[in-house]
């Protein structure tokens, strides 16, 4: 099975940490990817069952936050931007991303 493919990254550094974006365009469904990809990046139980849905079949935002870790996703007709405001290490967010999704 391919990998969802992530088409645009992009990112910003600030005093404390660092803003992630990642694009998906379409309506594809993600739900398997993101919540394995959340789990992995320690996203609690809780947070991961709230963001327990199809992705494909809607539209809107969603925000959870963690001690270490924001993350946004936005869901539209245009497709899929998640993002993260951390202070992890980028190279860590992106090998954890690609075990996930296809990036470029």
């Amino acid at each position: 099975m391919d990998k969802p493919k992530i088409e645009e990254i992009n990112s910003k550094e600030y005093d404390g940490g660092r803003v992630d974006r990642f694009f998906i365009s379409g309506d594809q469904d993600i739900h398997k990817q993101l919540i394995s990809m959340l789990n992995n990046l320690g996203i609690s139980k809780k947070n991961l069952e709230e963001l327990d849905f199809v992705t494909s079949n809607l539209d809107g935002y969603f925000f959870i936050s963690e001690k270490d870790i924001k993350f946004h996703l936005l869901i539209s007709s245009e497709g899929i931007n998640f993002i993260f405001d951390s202070k992890k290490d980028k190279e860590t967010l992106i090998s954890e991303i690609e075990k996930h999704f296809q990036i470029f």
